[in-house]
């Protein structure tokens, strides 16, 4: 049997199998290299995808920022190769760059701005990167301060980085937003589900609607006050304004009563006052 030339290229294989088995062996950074290297002259997006993936997961983010650099350059328009780059780069603290990213992913998601905008909020809640998170909320929240979505993300981040003056001034801004028109009604359905996939069965039943919460303090609250969370009232699917406040907010030891209740289309986050 002849010998391998020394210079002859190593087969993909070799990385993508060797990977795998590293991650069976509870290797995760030698499974990360292994698929870099496997993906550095790849132009398959599956396997570009598997080595971010693998790369992220392992906690490897300079791995994972660079073949998804690599994939966005065999595939400029891939939204997943973007959302991947802004991940990693905000793992990197490189907020600008983070930014950028994800402003793409914004404008060219095919579920719509509003629903990235929840996924982010949902992906941000679980990142240790406190403070570079909400260094990204407030650079997207600058780029579209418009948009009710962006100021609840702003709100949220503020909250869990202690600052729960900005989280009001996020979310009061977010309430000033008006409702979206009833032509919408398709992206507030999709923005829903994106959020709740389990509704998708009853989503467009008849008696299914959107309303908006607000929600007041009564008179019993002791004076002294300050902001400490924030809640979400969501879509409910109910015609009863008592309903939709027991369901959505979770139990507190003070009294709340219902404002007002009429029909929108948008998810709003409720600031919750609470003593101190």
């Amino acid at each position: 049997m002849g010998k391998r030339p020394e210079d002859a290229p190593v087969p993909q294989a070799f990385y993508t199998v060797t990977a795998e088995i590293a991650l069976a062996r509870h290797q995760p950074r030698v499974a990360a290299l292994q698929y870099a290297a496997a993906a550095s002259q790849e132009t398959d997006s599956e396997l570009l995808a598997r080595a971010t993936q693998v790369a992220t997961e392992s906690l490897q983010p300079s791995l994972a920022g660079k073949v998804a650099a690599h994939w966005i350059s065999v595939d400029p328009k891939s939204v997943e190769a973007q959302r991947a780059a802004g991940r990693a780069a905000l793992s990197l603290q490189q907020i600008d760059q983070a930014a950028a990213r994800y402003g793409f992913v914004l404008v060219n998601s095919p579920i719509g701005m509003d629903a990235e905008f929840v996924a982010l909020e949902t992906y941000l809640a679980g990142n240790d990167n406190i403070f570079g998170s909400r260094q990204l909320a407030d650079r997207l929240a600058s780029s579209y301060p418009s948009s009710a979505a962006a100021l609840r993300v702003q709100g949220f981040s503020a909250l869990r980085a202690d600052d729960p003056a900005a989280a009001v001034r996020s979310f009061t801004a977010a309430l000033a937003i008006p409702s979206l028109s009833g032509r919408d009604d398709e992206a507030a359905r999709r923005r829903f589900l994106a959020r709740h996939p389990e509704a998708a069965g009853y989503a467009g039943f008849h008696d299914f609607a959107f309303w908006r919460i607000a929600v007041e303090i009564s008179s019993a609250l002791p004076t002294k006050v300050r902001a400490t969370s924030a809640l979400t009232a969501s879509r409910v699917r109910s015609t009863s304004p008592a309903f939709c406040l027991s369901t959505l907010l979770t139990p507190v030891d003070i009294p709340l009563i219902v404002r007002s209740a009429s029909c929108a289309l948008e998810r709003i986050a409720v600031v919750v006052l609470v003593a101190s």
